[in-house]
């Protein structure tokens, strides 16, 4: 459920209506998703619930028009910008000039790259968070950041790694089912 629809970004942020949802829509996920890690899940999911029943939560619905509608709309717009100059295809990407299809620039190239990597970075963070708050002993995801060294599988280290490497953790879980 979306909290606010891609027909209000266009109309906050006054584009034409010919652009296209789908130049728009991955953008939207990701700043529905930033708004998420700014409210916390449970703020969020109040929301969420207050934009699918509108009038059932006055402070909510006063929140999403007030605040969150502008954010979600700008936060869209600015992410989707290099996509509304050109469109990657398998030839590479272009952009409609006087009817003609023409080659974008470096310069969008590097643009593209840069949402592209911003994007990647809010996935990653989410993936870390969810792992780390459902990664205690017992839950689903408990062998997170452990490992088991294939020559001898009874000793046990536990790493994360990072962007420079690994970094050894200040204490050492258990892979799921060993003792």
């Amino acid at each position: 459920m979306s909290i606010i629809t891609i027909q209000t970004v266009k109309d906050t942020i006054v584009t034409a209506d010919t652009v296209e949802e789908r130049k728009f829509l991955p953008f939207y996920n990701s700043s529905e998703r930033t708004l998420n890690r700014i409210l916390g899940d449970t703020l969020f999911a109040r929301i969420v619930a207050a934009a699918a029943s509108p009038g059932t939560d006055a402070p909510a619905d006063t929140l999403i028009s007030t605040y969150i509608k502008g954010f979600l709309s700008w936060f869209t717009y600015q992410r989707s910008l290099t996509r509304m100059y050109a469109e990657p295809d398998r030839n590479g990407a272009h952009y409609k000039q006087d009817g003609n299809n023409v080659q974008a620039d470096t310069k969008w190239l590097n643009d593209e790259k840069k949402v592209a990597g911003e994007m990647r970075d809010q996935f990653q963070q989410d993936l870390i968070d969810y792992l780390e708050k459902n990664s205690n002993a017992g839950e689903e995801w408990a062998d997170y950041r452990t490992d088991t060294d294939s020559a001898n599988d009874d000793k046990m280290f536990s790493a994360r790694t990072t962007y420079s490497g690994v970094i050894t953790r200040r204490t050492v879980r258990k892979c799921r089912g060993e003792q």
